[in-house]
């Protein structure tokens, strides 16, 4: 069977780009003769899948286009919950929208998915809030030798210890947010020999951690210029084989970065790589460009930004009040107050108030998250869910 595996489309961003970067998708899964293809979590950016650019029904139509594309080619589509699909416990997530939908199946829940007359298992491990990534793979996701070759693939959308957040940032060790569903690089190593191949979601960066089985797919495509160097496109894996290829697509733009220095004008800079399909952002360190000469990087497509200075910066950190570095929401309040427009009050009270919403102990006064069990205190282990799907 042959697999594409993919991961973090973030819908709802900008349509056009992602339209053309989608169509290039489908169009190289008719090309490679793809059977199924598994979506490991973030279709949309925002679990009410409306942002402040489009509206939910224009989003909406984009991925329902895509998941209809697939299916007139015979494409089974599986679809793995995100944590920016599905805003938590209770709350109805943006992929109800598929629902019912032949062909389509989306995992909500940990989930075993057997194909008939194919020795392939499918291991779906969706987002969850306020669980244990580790103690829900023990239980319920460990495969059970039955004396048959069969072909695992593990995916879900999860985060691990270690890896690579984007091109550079990396996630070192748990923040203890309760919100975060993640396992230990230690872990993935404990179970990575039970499968043939691992292709996790939610970080964006592209990595193998697995020795060759894999790890995080990748993003779709850039999306931001923090992710400056990460390839764009998607995974393909041959069961029969066990082989993977990475498909590198380029209809969405590249992301670069070019900084100035000495008073260089920008608007040459500009001429010079605002070519084909590359977002460029030009930084002006330590001077301001004329406002003439930023109007012609402008239009041309570049995006400028003036810095200031290496030793300006370490000023600035000399000239925090004592203490404020650990009293958060303060700041948030001096970075308002920082901006070259300082920022309105009222949205000031938006970002505080985001703030605690985001990070307020929601255990208080609840239950703990796993604390249910049998009536003499032992947590009772679920069995997994195994489905057949027809393909």
């Amino acid at each position: 069977m042959i697999f594409a595996h993919t991961a973090d489309w973030h819908l709802g961003k900008d349509i056009d780009v992602e339209r053309n970067q989608l169509a290039a998708f489908v169009g190289k899964c008719a090309e490679l003769r793809v059977e199924v293809v598994v979506i490991a979590g973030d279709i949309f950016e925002r679990p009410n899948v409306c942002t402040p650019k489009y509206s939910t029904g224009a989003v909406q139509t984009l991925f329902l286009q895509t998941i209809h594309e697939l299916r007139a080619i015979k494409i089974i589509v599986i679809v793995v919950r995100g944590n920016h699909d599905y805003m938590g416990p209770g709350c109805t997530d943006a992929l109800c929208c598929i629902e019912g939908t032949e062909g389509v199946h989306v995992v909500r829940e940990p989930n075993v998915i057997k194909f008939p007359g194919k020795p392939v298992q499918l291991f779906c491990l969706p987002w969850e809030y306020d669980a244990e990534a580790e103690q829900i793979v023990r239980e319920q996701l460990t495969p059970v030798e039955d004396g048959e070759h069969t072909v695992r693939i593990l995916t879900g959308h999860i985060q691990v210890l270690g890896a690579l957040m984007g091109a550079k940032r990396t996630k070192d060790e748990d923040s203890g947010l309760a919100r975060e569903f993640c396992m230990s690089r230690e872990f993935l190593d404990e179970i990575s020999p039970l499968f043939a191949r691992i292709a996790f979601g939610d970080f964006h960066k592209r990595q193998d951690l697995t020795n060759g089985k894999g790890g995080f797919v990748g993003a779709l495509r850039q999306l931001t210029h923090g992710e400056e160097g990460n390839p764009a496109g998607f995974e393909i894996f041959d069961t029969d084989t066990e082989t993977a290829d990475w498909i590198e697509l380029d209809a969405a733009p590249y992301f670069k970065t070019i900084q100035l220095e000495n008073e260089e004008p920008v608007e040459p800079v500009a001429r010079e790589h605002c070519r084909g399909s590359v977002s460029l952002r030009i930084r002006c360190i330590g001077y301001d460009p004329t406002p003439e000469d930023v109007r012609g990087a402008e239009r041309l497509g570049a995006k400028v930004e003036v810095l200031c200075d290496v030793e300006e910066r370490v000023q600035r950190v000399d000239d925090l009040p004592e203490g404020i570095a650990d009293d958060h929401r303060a700041l948030i309040r001096l970075w308002c107050e920082q901006q070259l427009q300082p920022t309105p009050e009222h949205e000031v009270q938006n970002l505080l108030n985001l703030f605690d919403s985001t990070f307020a102990d929601e255990t208080s006064g609840t239950e703990e998250p796993g604390s249910g069990g049998d009536s003499d205190g032992n947590e009772a282990a679920s069995e997994p869910r195994r489905e057949e799907i027809v393909v």
